[in-house]
């Protein structure tokens, strides 16, 4: 049958992360798991700017973004990843850059990036070098997004940037930063990523500084089961 589709998959797949909290009882619930000990909050450092997704096919990285390939925002995502690899790995760039298309494509996997640059749009600040942050790893055949271990993955293998993230143990503990700074406009990051990490568990750093300004637009915060293999990589990458 001309035309026919016989087979359809997705291909770039990105994990929202804009979500409310709920009300009362959504709240009672992030209570017992904390008393559980049954899950880990994750307060992640939020990246803004343009949402660029990319996974691979036939041994070649497949790009979009906003809602397009090969549009100008998809163009200059691939391209700022491209110049990641070339100044993280001078000479041997392009061998670190095929193992990162292959390592996609073997595993089926999708990852969601924001492109923070000072050119399309006015996210928070401008920042002080155009970068991409992974902030989500997803599986393609489940459409699910994968534990923040395979952020850190990531960034023990490819050297990309991912989030900062602090690991808490306790709802209350993170609470208490956060009612502290909540209001503070004035308030710098270096002081509230000093205070976070004072207060959580493990700490996976970000030269947030250097790739943006002291200027913290927010933190994204999610609950995730506290398994072995988080807790041993959260671990070594304090």
């Amino acid at each position: 049958m001309a035309g026919a589709i016989l087979y359809a998959e997705p291909e770039a797949v990105f994990h929202t992360k804009f979500e409310n909290a709920g009300g009362p009882e959504q709240m009672a619930m992030y209570q017992e798991m904390s008393e559980a000990g049954t899950h880990m909050l994750v307060a992640a450092i939020k990246a803004s700017g343009s949402l660029f997704l990319a996974s691979a096919r036939g041994g070649r990285l497949v790009c979009a973004s906003k809602n397009s390939m090969g549009s100008i925002y998809s163009d200059a995502g691939h391209y700022t990843l491209v110049r990641h690899f070339q100044l993280a790995h001078p000479a041997a760039w392009r061998a670190k850059y095929d193992r990162f298309v292959r390592f996609l494509q073997d595993n089926n996997l999708s990852v969601g990036c924001e492109l923070v640059t000072g050119c399309f749009g006015d996210h928070a600040a401008h920042p002080a070098t155009e970068h991409l942050v992974v902030t989500a790893v997803l599986d393609r055949r489940s459409l699910a997004p994968l534990s923040p271990l395979m952020l850190i993955l990531l960034q023990e293998e490819f050297g990309l940037v991912i989030p900062g993230m602090f690991f808490f143990r306790s709802l209350a503990a993170f609470q208490e930063v956060y009612a502290r700074f909540r209001w503070d406009v004035n308030a710098e990051f270096s002081s509230i990523a000093s205070a976070l990490a004072a207060q959580a568990w493990r700490v996976v750093d970000m030269p947030y500084v250097a790739l943006h300004s002291e200027n913290l637009e927010g933190l994204v915060v999610s609950w995730v089961p506290a398994a072995p293999l988080l807790s041993a990589a959260a671990a070594t990458s304090a």
